[in-house]
């Protein structure tokens, strides 16, 4: 199964021109294909590429194919608000291939094309913004890191991508710092005898269809590959630590909504009633009086007295309830004072017989 998605449009376009990319990646071994296209209708072009290249290869039909609902996959909506197939839907159709749509509003249901379209401009916009190149190279950047990703581990497969696809384990040793600076020997055919070897350059990407790079000349402002260059790594080169904003975001479109207009045979031609000729009444006196009071001015109202409750209040101490004054609220003091403090004092009074 192939699960495939279209990004776009950016707002910057690609060094070609173009402003989307569109994915096809393989659901076993997580191995993609990416492509630059400059319109969504030339998804059916690049899928027939795609699939003859893949069949020829590995000697193996594609099955089905996994995409969203989108025009470019299924069809476009008629007039009547009923979406019909598409080209590229009939030509599914036409070579046995079971297509898998996901429902209205649903991107989840293409999750691994979905994750994959995230890391791939999570990616380009960390290296954008930390080189000093134009923002027009995104596109190349986006086949490094789709170069990168198919020949490093997966936690969607034991072995990596290029070992599922392939059937060898992938090499890293031609891999390469990006943007850092080379001198390279670009070929020239008009080159005299004196003439300077190699250009000052910065590395880009990797060939294609050769074994090869790709490299930016920023004096000519042109990309140029070749295999014979020597890359400095370890250099540091102006605008390395300086950060630069990129947006690497996909451009909505804001459909605005339909203005109702009012034409003037709808408004009623009735000619307003004169409100003098008709009788008023005193209820009708004292409600225009209300209404011609200047609204500026605050109405004055009385305050409404507070509401106090009806009910008896009771005491809380009970009537059969003795409280006994304490010592500084009894006025009898000298008879305070007479109290005996001591047991012995307690004894020896007279009206000892009286303290049980």
């Amino acid at each position: 199964m192939i699960h495939t998605d279209i990004c776009g449009s950016f707002p910057i376009p690609s060094w070609n021109g173009q402003q989307y990319f569109i994915s096809f990646i393989d659901d076993y071994s997580r191995y993609a294909y990416l492509f630059l296209i400059h319109e969504k209708s030339q998804s059916l072009d690049v899928f027939k590429s795609f699939k003859a290249e893949v069949e020829n290869q590995l000697n193996k039909r594609i099955k089905s194919v996994r995409s969203d609902r989108g025009g470019e996959y299924y069809g476009r909506y008629d007039e009547s608000g009923e979406q019909r197939p598409g080209p590229f839907a009939k030509y599914l159709e036409e070579c046995g291939i079971v297509p898998q749509y996901t429902m209205p509003r649903s991107p989840s249901m293409n999750g691994v094309a979905e994750r994959r379209n995230r890391t791939l401009k999570d990616m380009v916009r960390s290296m954008i913004c930390h080189s000093i190149l134009p923002e027009s190279l995104w596109g190349e950047a986006l086949k490094t890191t789709a170069y990168i990703l198919n020949r490093v581990p997966t936690k969607a497969a034991t072995k990596t991508p290029y070992e599922l696809w392939i059937g060898r384990k992938p090499s890293l040793k031609h891999f390469h710092v990006w943007v850092c600076p080379v001198e390279a020997r670009s070929y020239k055919p008009n080159e005299k005898k004196l003439d300077s070897r190699t250009v000052s350059s910065y590395f880009i990407g990797y060939s294609e269809r050769s074994r090869g790079y790709k490299f930016y000349d920023p004096i000519l402002k042109t990309i140029f590959e070749t295999g014979t260059t020597t890359f400095f790594e370890d250099i540091e080169f102006g605008g390395k630590n300086q950060i630069r904003k990129f947006v690497l975001e996909e451009e909505s479109v804001i459909i605005p909504e339909p203005i109702q207009t009012i034409t003037f045979d709808e408004v009623s031609s009735e000619p307003p009633q004169n409100i003098a000729d008709e009788p008023h009444t005193q209820d009708d006196l004292v409600v225009r009086e209300e209404q011609t009071q200047d609204p500026q001015q605050p109405m004055l109202h009385e305050p409404a007295p507070l509401r106090r409750s009806m009910r008896e209040r009771r005491s809380v101490i009970l009537d059969d309830y003795v409280v006994f004054p304490q010592e500084n609220e009894d006025p009898n003091n000298d008879v305070m004072e007479d109290d005996p403090i001591t047991v012995r004092q307690a004894i020896q009074d007279p009206n000892s017989e009286k303290m049980d």
